[in-house]
């Protein structure tokens, strides 16, 4: 007994095969005539296919109509056109009509004969339902009645052991080579052997005979051939797989169509300027457009860099790249590249090893005997050390320069992004020894491996983008930013658009009163605040806080812009940028003058309804309005009137808990809105373009980022502050009296209305 429990696989698949190869012998043991028939066919195909090539003399045809009882097609095909033409003369003829409006007749008096029982059937269980849900009001708190419980025994002791016994052992023959044992028994039943041989027979003669009777005899042979498996399979498993087929079919078409929405996006992506702020009011989806463009950056980048590796390649075509890159790998391993300056140091110094070992080998006459082991195993005494494209030269070294670049960038196994907020990738490294590939594709991943696979944006460190001042002296990340896309959302509050400094500092000179400059910081001008702290620090004498603070980062001394204006020459390999800037804010004038001038505004003009890629799915629809709304109609009510569980609510949240799931799944798959984007020139501010841009809820909502990214800013205060929603104080009646007045901390009550009604009192 413990064998079997432990081989209980094994045994089933065993069992399986055996059943299969019995049946073979005793039922299926016409596919042995078929398949000899078939390869005689293939013997006279191929001998009149030899003979017309080499002797162009046509043989008799080999191709002949089955031989048997079975009859499914008339022997000729002078046969097959009168039976054709008799048929569509009978379809449409008045006594075929007559005889389809009479059947039609009685079907419709049959139902309105059960409708008035169907009426009366719903109106009780509907009644049934209701009373059982509200009437029976209880709080037996998750209880099961005794008739839930019986079901579930039920489905616990009967139901469930099959189904998995079943499910288990259909996924050890899936992983085993009983798959392939069992399919190849029953494709040689359905006669796929000979079905596949009478192919190849009709391809050998048809095409050098164009002999349409041949044709027929083998779409006859073939009909034929279908039988068994057209009579073995039973009808509801047809129509299962006719209805898989179709879904399959227009799944396919859907994916289609979101990958060409995806192509649609990375084409307005790569038109537009290297900095771009997104504009759009609250709720409009702005992060949700720059994550989605920083997301599909990341992707183009990625293909990018190996298609520009292969035009390397094919410069250089006898180069041996696969050592160049094992040889990089190695390196990189060691810590002796890093980025892509370092990569160049690397390519330099092989340059100067190879020009040493040349000089060596000319100062002692030697013609090179160690020459395909200076350049990685490259024989470039016989390709040669460069490349002419009829523009410019390019040589060896100038070519590794760059293509140790673009292969850093496209190995390097972590995020491109850099961002003030988290977005999540999931690009699949596929790597097994060679040239790695990555799986770029955005709508078929998995949901449940979404963490298996998961890399995040790197946090951005503003140093970075700082080339003048840095907030954090000595920050030894200011100057690691070589390549990526960047992505700032609330721009605005990050950097401002108030006064120069200067212009700010010689009003406060003027005015000389260091109070001035207190007023000026309620307008939230980081700037004015480090200026009143100077101050502050001066009269108080204190060196080493007026050191600090004259040293001190602000907006307008960091040289942010400039960074943004040089950012393309640092990130350009082979003419190509890799490098993108993504901002969003509420109003472009939110972003000062020259940091807006730097970039290409574009703003959210509008969000169209949801729409889905997957067509024809109105039956789906009908189906989930029909049951889903009623369900929940239903189930609030019991959830008002009932804490336990009952059966029958049990099987109706199955019901309607099921169509829910379906309808919500193919919706998230390939559900899609429409962002209306205007391309708008920053310094005239006239409209250039309006694009639709398209958002996949699978692309951008597959826990990519969280639209309340500064929450935690708050939740130290939320917590500390002690105080929730109900010891708020209320207003006593429909009209505010002048204490519930002065509880608002408002300005217009302190400073208007309450100094007024000081002023009636004094007179």
């Amino acid at each position: 007994m413990n064998f079997l429990k432990r081989r209980y696989k094994l045994i089933t698949a065993l069992m399986l095969v055996i059943i299969s190869l019995v049946l073979t012998f005793i039922v299926y043991n016409t596919a042995f005539l078929s398949v000899l028939q078939a390869l005689i066919q293939l013997g006279h195909s191929s001998l009149a296919y030899f003979r017309f090539t080499f002797l162009q003399q046509l043989s008799e045809r080999p191709i002949r109509p089955p031989s048997g009882e079975i009859n499914i097609l008339p022997d000729t095909t002078a046969g097959f056109v009168f039976n054709l033409g008799s048929f569509f003369r009978t379809l449409f003829s008045g006594v075929n009509f007559r005889a389809f409006a009479n059947s039609l007749e009685s079907l419709i008096l049959g139902l309105m004969m059960l409708l008035p029982f169907i009426i009366l059937a719903v109106f009780m269980l509907r009644r049934y339902i209701i009373k059982s849900f509200t009437k029976k009001h209880n709080n037996r708190y998750n209880q099961d009645t005794k008739p839930l419980k019986a079901f579930k025994w039920c489905l616990n002791h009967l139901c469930h052991p099959p189904i998995h016994f079943i499910l288990s052992v259909t996924i050890y023959i899936l992983s085993t080579h009983f798959k392939k044992i069992l399919l190849l028994i029953w494709l040689f039943n359905f006669n796929a052997f000979a079905i596949i041989l009478h192919i190849i027979s009709i391809s050998l003669y048809f095409f050098i005979s164009f002999d349409f009777v041949a044709l027929y005899y083998f779409l006859y042979n073939i009909a034929v051939l279908l039988m068994p498996t057209v009579t073995t399979i039973p009808v509801i498993l047809w129509l299962i797989l006719v209805l898989y087929l179709i879904d399959r079919r227009r799944k396919i078409k859907a994916y289609d169509l979101l990958n060409h929405m995806e192509a649609m996006n990375k084409g307005f992506i790569n038109e537009r300027e290297i900095c771009v702020l997104l504009c759009g009011a609250m709720g409009k989806g702005k992060t949700t457009l720059i994550t989605d463009m920083m997301l599909s950056t990341e992707s183009y980048y990625r293909y990018k860099a190996r298609q520009m590796m292969y035009d390397i390649d094919l410069k250089f075509p006898y180069f041996p790249w696969i050592n160049f890159e094992n040889d990089i790998k190695v390196v990189i391993d060691k810590g002796y590249i890093y980025n892509w300056a370092s990569a160049c140091a690397w390519v330099d110094k092989q340059q100067q090893i190879f020009e040493f070992a040349l000089y060596k080998c000319a100062k002692r006459n030697i013609k090179h005997p160690y020459s395909r082991n200076l350049i990685f195993g490259y024989d470039f005494i016989k390709y040669g050390l460069d490349y002419d494209d009829k523009k410019t030269v390019t040589t060896i070294f100038e070519a590794l320069k760059d293509y140790v670049q673009l292969y850093f960038l496209y190995i390097v196994n972590t995020s491109l992004i850099f961002a003030n907020y988290s977005v999540r990738t999931d690009f699949g490294f596929l790597d097994s020894g060679n040239m790695p590939k990555w799986d770029l594709d955005f709508f078929k991943k998995d949901s449940r491996l979404i963490r298996t696979h998961s890399k995040h944006a790197h946090i951005l460190n503003f140093d970075i983008l700082r080339l003048g001042k840095k907030l954090v002296k000595n920050n030894a990340q200011s100057a690691c930013f070589e390549f990526g896309i960047i992505g700032i959302t609330e721009v605005g509050k990050e950097r401002g658009n108030q006064f120069k400094e200067h212009e700010i500092k010689d009003r406060l000179k003027k005015e000389g009163n260091h109070l001035k400059a207190k007023e000026l910081t309620d307008n939230r001008n980081e700037r004015l605040k480090v200026l009143e702290q100077l101050d502050n620090a001066k009269a108080d004498g204190n060196k080493k806080e007026v050191e600090k603070l004259e040293n001190r980062a602000t907006i307008l001394n960091d040289k942010f812009n400039s960074a943004l204006k040089l950012i393309r020459h640092k990130c350009t390999v082979g003419g190509f940028p890799f490098a993108r800037v993504f901002m969003d804010e509420q109003r472009p004038e939110s972003l000062g003058v020259d940091c807006r001038d730097l970039c290409e505004v574009v703003k959210i003009k509008y969000k169209s309804e949801p729409e889905l890629t997957l067509k024809k799915t109105f039956i789906g629809e009908l189906i989930y309005s029909f049951i889903v709304p009623k369900f929940l109609r239903v189930y609030e009510d019991y959830r008002h009137n009932r804490g336990d569980n009952t059966l029958l609510m049990f099987l109706l949240k199955a019901l309607g808990g099921g169509v829910y799931r379906y309808n919500n799944r193919i919706h998230n798959r390939f559900g899609y809105f429409i962002s209306s984007l205007e391309v708008e020139d920053a310094a005239s501010e006239k409209v250039i373009k309006v694009h639709p841009y398209y958002v996949s809820f699978k692309k951008i909502y597959s826990n990519r980022f969280t639209t309340d990214a500064f929450k935690d800013v708050f939740a130290k205060s939320l917590i500390k502050c002690g105080v929730g929603i109900k010891d708020i104080p209320c207003y006593a009646t429909h009209k505010m009296v002048e204490s519930e007045m002065l509880q608002q901390n408002s300005y217009l009550i302190i400073d208007e209305i309450q100094a007024y009604s000081s002023l009636n009192k004094g007179d």
